[in-house]
């Protein structure tokens, strides 16, 4: 069986439909799953992973390039060529273009979700299976997508599962030893997040308070460890002198969330480094700025999701923007985000 798995999203999108692809490959042991990804760090996150048959790379998502963008057009002719017996577009899709693109390759089965908007009132013509999106987590609305496949499996026991490597891990312990990180309690922070979607984004000086509150609080117990990508390594300056701060910058993503492996707490902005986190059920806080927490946070019983007061929703990821952004994390204070953090870590009994 031959299933190409289509995840045109960002790395948390794609994280939360694992349990769906792996319930898949545990069904259908022998199936190749082949992924059609954009160059949004999803490549580097599914390589090595055991369920994983190929990669294929699309930089264009304009319906009018399925027709007229020669190396579209290419990708088209290749992925055809596979003759693959499922599509599966998961959540959120690209609507319209995602359908098409499953009937372009001529999949002898494609699923994706229904959209209930009047531009996508006919998609159902490329499709052979379209569940309707229901108001819950995105990963069981990912696992929709294969409830017509008679495929069982429990409710209770969803889980991720991510393969690290004997490089990667090796990476960690060496970095843990030369920064004096081993046996230490040590707290991930990623300050970053989308640069279109700034308004995801707490202030940067923020971060450098809900620091010096926390280590004033837990004292000789902790150290930090500062993710910084490249879109975020400007923000050194803020952290590079601050007491028990080791920061990481600019790594590959792998050796990244092998670092996240090994951290005892996280506290993040909303992005794909808290859906990192939550492969290894590390606990959490995550500060949420517009985006639905109820479709997008992260996938663990130990997720602390913070907001600030009179919390807006302008962003839901099946149906785009309902309400113009503006920056609600201006109001939210250093001081109420550690008085949060203090009473998840009370709550789960760490640092005691």
């Amino acid at each position: 069986m031959k299933i190409l798995i289509i995840a045109l999203s960002g790395i948390g999108n794609l994280i939360m439909a694992f349990p769906m692809i792996q319930i898949l490959k545990k069904n259908y042991p022998n199936a190749k799953i082949d992924f059609l990804i954009a160059p949004r760090g999803t490549k580097e996150l599914l390589e090595g992973q055991p369920f994983v048959n190929k990669i294929f790379v699309l930089k264009s998502q304009f319906v009018k390039d399925l027709f007229l963008n020669s190396e579209v057009k290419k990708a088209i002719t290749q992925l055809k060529s596979k003759r693959y017996d499922l599509a599966i577009t998961i959540y959120p899709s690209q609507g319209i273009f995602s359908a098409y693109l499953m009937k372009l390759i001529n999949a002898k089965e494609r699923i994706q979700h229904k959209y209930n908007f009047k531009i996508f009132k006919n998609i159902n013509w490329f499709l052979t299976y379209s569940p309707k999106i229901e108001s819950k987590h995105s990963v069981f609305i990912n696992l929709d997508l294969i409830k017509n496949a008679n495929i069982k499996y429990n409710k209770k026991n969803i889980h991720y599962s991510y393969h690290l490597t004997e490089k990667e891990v090796e990476f960690t312990n060496k970095f843990l030893k030369e920064n004096n990180l081993i046996n230490k309690f040590i707290i991930g922070i990623h300050p970053g997040g989308k640069t279109d979607m700034v308004w995801k984004r707490w202030n940067i000086k923020n971060w450098q308070t809900l620091i010096s509150l926390v280590n004033r609080r837990y004292k000789n117990k902790i150290k930090f460890l500062i993710f910084l990508g490249p879109d975020e390594v400007k923000y050194e300056g803020y952290f590079k002198n601050l007491k028990k701060v080791v920061i990481t910058k600019n790594i590959p993503l792998k050796n990244t969330i092998s670092l996240i492996s090994k951290c005892n707490y996280f506290i993040s902005n909303d992005s794909g480094l808290s859906h990192c986190a939550s492969m290894f059920k590390i606990p959490q806080s995550v500060i949420f700025g517009g985006t639905s927490y109820i479709h997008t946070s992260p996938f663990s019983d130990k997720t602390n999701i913070i907001t600030p007061h009179k919390y807006e929703i302008f962003y839901v990821p099946y149906f785009g923007f309902v309400k113009n952004p503006k920056n609600l994390l201006e109001s939210l204070k250093p001081e109420e985000v550690f008085e949060s953090i203090k009473k998840h870590i009370s709550s789960l009994k760490l640092l005691q």
